[in-house]
């Protein structure tokens, strides 16, 4: 596209194809040619994302079948009718670590630590009148 300086294109792409656009002329709707993606991935790059994707996916995984263990409840074999009976009963103090675990988890899920607080303003920015502050003149005389 180097010489068109100045020239009103309109751009199209296809939802599936994230590293291409097709560029045509605004006014005639002739097709100008195909634009890349310049700072594209290599394929060294893309392969060891993909690894560190399928990786999390397995351990992802692995928690969720470690998870559905810990929430299936056991009951003791019977012989009689009788109430069922817990097999396994965790003591206040396993109950509270597993408690303060899964709300460290939930404040670490929260966190934002892209977050980057706002600068002031920019002076160039319309903003609001402050108050003016009243004068004798102000006062109802009524």
């Amino acid at each position: 596209m180097n010489g068109r300086t100045g020239t009103k294109v309109s751009v199209r792409h296809l939802p599936h194809h994230d590293d291409t656009i097709e560029v045509f002329d605004a006014a005639t709707g002739r097709h100008l040619g195909s634009a890349f993606l310049a700072a594209a991935a290599s394929r060294e790059q893309i392969r060891s994302v993909q690894a560190a994707r399928t990786a999390a996916t397995r351990r992802l995984k692995a928690d969720l079948r470690a998870a559905e263990k810990l929430r299936r409840r056991r009951f003791e074999a019977s012989t009689t009718a009788a109430p069922p009976r817990p097999l396994v009963a965790p003591t206040s103090a396993q109950a509270e670590e597993e408690l303060g675990a899964a709300a460290q988890t939930d404040r670490r899920a929260l966190a934002r630590p892209d977050l980057v607080p706002h600068g002031p303003a920019p002076d160039t920015w319309a903003r609001p009148r402050p108050p003016r502050a009243p004068t004798p003149d102000d006062e109802d005389t009524s």
